[in-house]
């Protein structure tokens, strides 16, 4: 739900200060947890010779596999079909963005550069390379890596002016970089305002998330609850603003977002973990909060820019506190902690059950 653009900036720089955007469903990557799906990214960019996903059936069969979160089975689909089809740069994505889920930076970061190779214009091959880059960057405390982040980001907007995807990343990296590394909170604050230009939308998001990012949380919130009065057909939106709501603590707006966000697109599955916390919060229809996150933990695939399991589990070991389960609850606490040690709210919820 959130833009995770790549490189974590405190494991590269320690004086750098990540902004807080909390993303449902990562504890790594771009320190904010908007949301904007990996799919999304992948569809909207404005296409350019060779980006047109090649009809074939192998490649219908891997995204399929993708959307489903069965990655590795569609590496071992594209993978295959790469022999018969040479050159191929919606294959080479689709094979980059599965290993970035499977969080294998090396492979990532290999077949985004075979996209660009094939094609050195296509703006969405650049953003990918960016993307991967700044993971694998994190990973491995890489200024080079990071500095090649920025670059790659700029290239893809170059190439895609009006993308707004890629300007998000690229603002996002501004945002949080430290200035030996190119980072700018002047050149956030301009790519916000030329995003508002481009959509409203996610200009509201885009201006909330450097507002945030630059300590001023009183202008985030405005920001974001201007982003509510717009009305989208997707969740998306609605779902960064209730991130930014919940991590400050506001209940009532962050049940506008999610009321709003309902409203949107009911069928969107992360609806279902943050309706979840909604009734949690309340503490009204705890049985009804329970069938949720359960429905979101059975139907969700596990996606960077999703709610994780560790959260749903987390939220779930808080539904069971309360309702006086404390064994429960210390299940699901524990069971989230060993999918994400780092998980503050579990550790917590554990905590004050001993």
């Amino acid at each position: 739900m959130t833009y995770n653009s790549g490189l974590e900036f405190e494991a590269l720089h320690p004086a750098s200060i990540p902004l807080k955007r909390e993303k449902p469903g990562s504890s790594s990557g771009w320190r904010g947890l908007l949301v904007a799906l990996l799919l999304a990214a992948f569809c909207c960019l404005t296409p350019s010779q060779g980006t047109a996903a090649p009809d074939i059936p192998a490649y219908d069969l891997a995204l399929s596999q993708y959307e489903s979160g069965k990655y590795r089975d569609a590496t071992a689909t594209l993978t295959a079909a790469l022999g018969n089809t040479p050159k191929s740069v919606p294959m080479e994505l689709l094979l980059t963005r599965c290993y970035y889920e499977l969080k294998e930076w090396d492979e990532a970061v290999f077949h985004a550069q075979s996209a660009v190779e094939i094609n050195p214009s296509d703006p969405e091959a650049h953003l990918w390379l960016g993307r991967s880059y700044g993971r694998k960057a994190g990973a491995s405390h890489s200024l080079k890596l990071a500095v090649a982040t920025r670059e790659e980001f700029e290239k893809a907007v170059a190439l895609a002016p009006h993308n707004v995807e890629a300007r998000r990343d690229l603002m996002e990296y501004y945002l949080e970089a430290p200035w030996i590394l190119g980072g700018s909170k002047d050149k956030a604050g301009k790519e916000a305002e030329t995003i508002a230009a481009l959509d409203p939308v996610e200009g509201s998001l885009a201006l909330a998330q450097v507002d945030a990012g630059t300590g001023h949380l009183a202008l985030a919130r405005q920001q974001y609850q201007r982003a509510l009065t717009f009305k989208v057909n997707r969740a998306g939106p609605y779902l960064e603003a209730a991130d930014f709501f919940l991590a400050q603590g506001d209940a009532t707006n962050f049940n506008r977002a999610v009321e709003a966000a309902i409203a949107a697109n009911a069928s969107d599955v992360r609806v279902k973990y943050y309706r979840g916390v909604e009734l949690v919060l309340q503490g009204t229809e705890l049985n009804e909060a329970e069938r949720e996150l359960k429905s979101y933990l059975a139907e969700a695939p596990s996606r960077d820019d999703f709610p994780s399991r560790a959260e749903a589990l987390s939220w779930l070991g808080e539904l069971y506190a309360r309702s006086g389960k404390k064994q429960l609850a210390a299940q699901q606490y524990k069971a989230a902690l060993a999918m994400d040690p780092g998980l503050a709210q579990a550790r917590q919820g554990l905590a004050r059950l001993r």
